[in-house]
C-alpha cells in the first residue's frame, strides 16, 4: 500500500480493493465508533471550499490509479474507469459543471450502492448546486 497517497482516507484503499477479492457480506452491528471534530477533514467547514474540493478530485484520480495497480499486481482484469466513480464525478460537477446536469442525474440513479434515501439525497444535492 503507498502510504503517502492515504494519508486521507486511509481505509480506501483496502475498502476499493475488497469487492475485487471476494464477497463482502453486511454486519448489522457496529463495530467501531469513530470521533468527529471541527479538526477532521471530513467533518469540518473545510470541505466546503475550491481548494478542498481540488484535493478531492486530486485524491479520488489518484485512489483510481492506486486501485487499478493494485488489481493488476493481482493479476485481476477490471475496465474500472472513473467517469463511472459517483464521487469523484459529483466532485468534477461542482468545480466544472461537467459531466452535464442530465448526465448527473443519470449516473446518480444507476449508482448500484446507493439505495432510494442515498439517491434522492444525491439529487436533491445536485438540484440544490444548480440553483
Amino acid at each position: 500500500m503507498p502510504v503517502k497517497g492515504f494519508r486521507l482516507c486511509a481505509d480506501a484503499y483496502a475498502g476499493d480493493l475488497a469487492p475485487f477479492l471476494g464477497v463482502l457480506k453486511g454486519i448489522p452491528k457496529v463495530l467501531t465508533l469513530y470521533r468527529q471534530h471541527g479538526g477532521n477533514y471530513f467533518s469540518s467547514r473545510l470541505t466546503k471550499d475550491c481548494h478542498a474540493i481540488k484535493k478531492s478530485a486530486k485524491q479520488y484520480v489518484f485512489e483510481h490509479e492506486q486501485l487499478k495497480k493494485a488489481l493488476a499486481g493481482l493479476g485481476i482484469e477490471s475496465s474500472i474507469e472513473l467517469n463511472n466513480h459517483l464521487p469523484y464525478l459529483l466532485t468534477a460537477y461542482i468545480l466544472e459543471g461537467e459531466p452535464a446536469f442530465r448526465q448527473m442525474v443519470s449516473n446518480i440513479l444507476r449508482c448500484p450502492v446507493l439505495g432510494l434515501k442515498g439517491r434522492l439525497y444525491h439529487l436533491r444535492k445536485l438540484m440544490l448546486k444548480r440553483l
